[in-house]
């Protein structure tokens, strides 16, 4: 049983790896498809079996569908000779090429693997994973946590004090990853954070702030919200029919104010993606800033709600009310951990 819950843990962040680099390297419909998918992920955890296998049904319908879509598209640009003479006006391909579609031919090979890849191997890794799971399904999914909890009255000052100090340390980085998301690309939509942080650090320094308390779990609610539907709308933007739009050209003054840059440029000669000259490290790092404070978000999230610092586990059981070692009470805890310290690599590789 213990085996097969780890190779799941490693199938589930081989999935999350697959889908944050599919809405990476390329930018269409289907990546950003692709992007919600690595948004809700966090949150489609092992606690909740139904929400948990539709997750993974869902991806597996999408994948699949997108895998169909790709082999009728080639078939139906050989079915009309030449290869790709169907396609010849460059706005129809354009609009192809937004939804996720275009000809393969004098395409180089790491290209065809660009835009083909993900599909496949996110099909397979979450067949894989729902076959699997259900399959161990009386198995893998246990009873609610905290019901056998033997020995709950040992150490109970010292697993207090961890418990403190973890949720100090935790809220001091959520405070530096917040402010980090606002400072890197001052704009109107990044303001929100900066906000956000100039409240709670005022609260703090008051001393009326619990780092417990329900407006401060509130707060992390809508700041997650906030932060993906930041996210997507930075990935739309680098769709060339936003474009067309009169108020949101690239370096308008409504698209500088909203801190939304045209990242990527496209074009019918080339399958590859041309990156704008013009763009400074900071408009290209502040994407991934923001989506390393999102994770970050879904790990406090599921550790004062549904992890080993929900109150009536708290209640229950002390010994599993450890912050930074609670980490083992449940593995997702430590895949969300993962993807989070991922992110932080790429931050680094790219700036």
């Amino acid at each position: 049983m213990a085996e097969t819950h780890t190779i799941l843990l490693l199938c589930k962040g081989l999935i999350q790896v697959s889908l944050f680099f599919g809405s990476l390297i390329r930018y269409n419909v289907f990546s950003f498809v692709y992007l919600l998918f690595l948004l809700i992920s966090p949150f489609a955890s092992f606690d909740n079996r139904g929400c948990f296998l539709a997750y993974n049904l869902a991806l597996i319908v999408c994948s699949a569908s997108f895998s169909l879509c790709h082999v009728a598209f080639q078939i139906v640009l050989g079915a009309h000779p030449p290869y790709g003479s169907i396609l010849a006006d460059c706005e129809a391909d354009l609009l192809w090429r937004q939804v996720g579609l275009q000809p393969l031919h004098r395409t180089e090979f790491y290209h065809i693997a660009r835009l083909l890849c993900p599909e496949p191997l996110t099909l397979l890794l979450s067949a894989g994973m729902f076959g699997a799971i259900w399959r161990h399904r009386a198995e893998f999914f246990p009873a609610a946590v905290g019901d056998a909890c033997p020995d709950c009255g040992v150490l109970d000052g010292y697993r207090r004090n961890l418990r403190r100090m973890g949720d100090w340390l935790m809220f001091v980085l959520f405070l530096a990853l917040m402010c980090t998301a606002a400072i890197c690309l001052p704009c109107l939509l990044s303001s929100v954070y900066l906000l956000s942080f100039l409240l709670a650090a005022l609260l703090w320094t008051a001393g009326r702030l619990h780092f417990r308390r329900r407006g401060l779990r509130w707060q992390r609610r809508w700041l997650a919200l906030y932060t993906a539907c930041h996210l997507a709308s930075i990935f739309l933007y680098q769709f060339p029919a936003s474009q067309k739009f009169e108020g949101l050209r690239a370096n308008s003054t409504t698209a500088r104010l909203l801190g939304l840059h045209y990242l990527i440029q496209s074009n019918c000669s080339s399958a590859q993606v041309h990156f704008a000259n013009t763009i400074s490290t900071s408009e290209f790092a502040s994407p991934l800033l923001i989506l390393v404070f999102y994770f970050y978000l879904a790990l406090q999230i599921y550790l004062h709600d549904r992890g080993p610092y929900r109150a009536d586990v708290s209640a229950r059981c002390p010994m599993l009310t450890v912050s930074v070692p609670g980490c083992l009470c449940d593995p997702t805890v430590c895949l969300l951990g993962g993807a989070q310290a991922m992110l932080c690599i790429a931050v680094v590789l790219i700036a």
